[in-house]
């Protein structure tokens, strides 16, 4: 018998987590499956210094596709989003990410931790 791991943090539980590196500044990109529900998620990395606003910006391509971008995060020390984003829904629940990303030293790749979790039930979602 396989043993199964579940982690739940409050009323939220883990659907998904990792790390991955990236090869220079392309875009990652992760897919999600939760009870016949799919999503893709797009990450893209952008470093201008002429950009003070916006560190992060979200762009929904499709129903089933979100592209986020990620500005200026080039920090070794580490990048992260202090409370979890909430996405839409995902399989009727609630979908949250987060992220921890650091600058591998004197290069443009990246090291990225992710936590996707799903939430509480939603009508429709």
């Amino acid at each position: 018998m396989e043993g199964v791991v579940k982690i739940k943090n409050g009323d939220k539980e883990l659907l998904a987590s990792g790390m991955v590196l990236t090869f220079d500044s392309e875009p990652v990109e992760i897919t999600l499956s939760y009870k016949d529900e799919i999503i893709t998620f797009s990450m893209e990395f952008i470093s201008d210094p002429e950009i003070k606003d916006l560190p992060l910006s979200f762009e929904l391509v499709n129903q089933t596709s979100l592209k986020v971008k990620f500005t200026n995060h080039n920090n070794t020390l580490g990048t992260y989003n202090i409370q979890p984003f909430e996405l839409g829904s995902i399989g009727n629940r609630l979908l949250y990410f987060n992220y921890f990303i650091t600058q591998l030293n004197q290069t443009s790749r990246k090291k990225i931790d992710y936590s996707f979790y799903v939430g509480k039930e939603v009508q429709n979602g």
